[in-house]
């Protein structure tokens, strides 16, 4: 059973997803949709690809991963790629560059024109890929990944200076830290997280309940990211947080 996920930005009024879902199964019987968020921020790939580069690798081989994200742009062409044996789908706008470590070699865009719409276009490749049909002669149209600059964390040897990247159902805040960086530039040495006006956090806490209600911590995800939270509540309200916001991580020599 072929698999294919979702991310958007096109929110749950409207009837973007149905529309896309419509045309997936029409093309598709049978095709297993899965949801994995339609809540992306209006036009911010970055966020779209943070979500995609934690849910990729738990897909199995085979799956084709569709990432709609900020398509307002008359001249955003729609590509299609095989990377590490899944498929990716969307508008070449620089969502993908963030999410896959090594540029696959070959890029195709999708011919589709007034005649045929975006969302039938991908339901249209999907059928044809599954048919055994090769990617070269589906898109005879080969382009570049459109690349964008990946925010990184600025570090120094008694410093990094991160940035919120994203805020959770829960009000955590998500840092652009990964706990291998910190480590590696922490060396065992103390340290002090800064952010705001408030006390700075000076322990990595275990759980998101390794404190006591109302307390600010910060923590490693299960995919490695660095969280402030606070316990039984929410961080981005409480403590005025808000994505790209600035966070300085101070270490004692």
């Amino acid at each position: 059973m072929a698999i294919a996920t979702l991310i958007s930005d096109f929110g749950l009024k409207d009837y973007y997803v149905g529309a896309l879902k419509g045309n997936l199964l029409t093309n598709n019987p049978g095709l297993q949709i899965v949801d994995i968020t339609h809540q992306i921020e209006s036009h911010d790939i970055v966020e779209a690809a943070w979500v995609l580069r934690n849910i990729k690798d738990t897909f199995p081989k085979g799956t084709f991963h569709i990432a709609y994200v900020k398509n307002h742009e008359a001249n955003q062409s729609l590509i299609v790629f095989q990377a590490d044996q899944q498929y990716y789908i969307g508008p070449n706008n620089g969502l993908f560059s963030l999410v896959i470590q090594n540029t696959p070699h070959q890029i195709f865009e999708l011919p589709y024109d007034k005649e045929v719409k975006p969302f039938a276009a991908i339901a249209g490749i999907i059928r044809d890929i599954r048919s055994g049909t090769p990617l070269e002669e589906l898109c005879p149209k080969p382009t570049k990944l459109l690349t964008r600059l990946n925010i990184l964390p600025i570090v120094q040897q008694n410093q990094i200076r991160a940035s919120v990247i994203h805020i959770d159902k829960y009000g955590n805040v998500i840092i652009n830290l990964d706990k291998d960086l910190f480590r590696k530039v922490r060396q065992g040495r103390p340290f002090k997280i800064y952010f705001k006006h408030t006390d700075p956090i000076t322990r990595i806490s275990n759980s998101y309940s390794d404190g006591t209600i109302g307390e600010a911590i910060s923590l490693f995800n299960m995919h490695g990211n660095m969280v402030i939270a606070t316990i039984m509540g929410n961080a981005s309200e409480e403590l005025g947080l808000n994505k790209d916001e600035t966070i300085q991580i101070m270490f004692e020599e």
